[in-house]
């Protein structure tokens, strides 16, 4: 039997999105003072861990949206925070200096991880 897909609903996409990038912001920020390898594997860590718990309570709520369709809201909504805290907060550093391991790995492994639990938790 194929179940009916749900409405997709936005906004508690772009919120669970915010909540998980502001805690891997706050995890990152709190090793401030440690090598950059290190931070980047814990920025990496923080991705996986925060993401996944808070993605796995929403796709446990809403068990038959289109795992694809989240995963590109929620990274459009993390690409858009990105770019919204360093022109509001960092206005004069530039961040297109940082590393695949700064932006395209985090991002990779946020949207794979968010498709892969979207596709998990159907019914």
């Amino acid at each position: 039997m194929n179940a009916q897909k749900q409405q997709i609903q936005v906004l508690p996409i772009v919120l669970v999105t915010i909540l998980s990038w502001l805690l891997v912001l706050f995890g990152v920020n709190a090793l401030e003072e440690i090598p950059v390898w290190p931070r980047v594997f814990m920025h990496n860590f923080f991705v996986l861990l925060f993401f996944g718990m808070v993605f796995i309570s929403y796709f446990r709520m809403q068990k038959r949206v289109n795992a694809f369709a989240v995963s590109i809201i929620a990274l459009s909504t993390y690409c858009v925070s990105e770019i919204a805290f360093w022109i509001i907060l960092y206005p004069g550093k530039a961040p297109y200096v940082f590393s695949f391991s700064d932006w395209i790995l985090p991002a990779f492994l946020m949207t794979s991880l968010i498709y892969f639990f979207g596709k998990l938790f159907r019914t």
